[in-house]
C-alpha cells in the first residue's frame, strides 16, 4: 500500500510540474504578466488527469482480483 501512496503522490507532482514548467518559460519569453496563473492552472489541471488515471488503473485493478468483471 506504501507504492500506491507513493506513485499517487510524487508521480502526479513530478509529471504535473514538467509541463507547468514549458508553459512557464514559454510565456516568461514574452513577458505575460499572468505567466504564474497559467502555469499553477497547467499543474492543477495535469495533476488532476494524471491522479484520475491512477486512482482509475487502481479500482480496476480491485475489481478484477475481486471477480468483480465477467465477460
Amino acid at each position: 500500500m506504501r507504492i500506491i501512496e507513493l506513485l499517487f503522490f510524487t508521480l502526479t507532482i513530478i509529471l504535473g510540474f514538467i509541463p507547468a514548467r514549458i508553459v512557464y518559460l514559454k510565456l516568461n519569453k514574452k513577458a505575460s504578466k499572468y505567466k504564474w496563473l497559467f502555469s499553477i492552472i497547467t499543474f492543477a489541471l495535469v495533476s488532476i488527469l494524471i491522479g484520475a488515471i491512477i486512482i482509475i488503473v487502481i479500482i480496476s485493478q480491485i475489481s478484477f482480483s475481486r471477480g468483480g468483471a465477467h465477460i
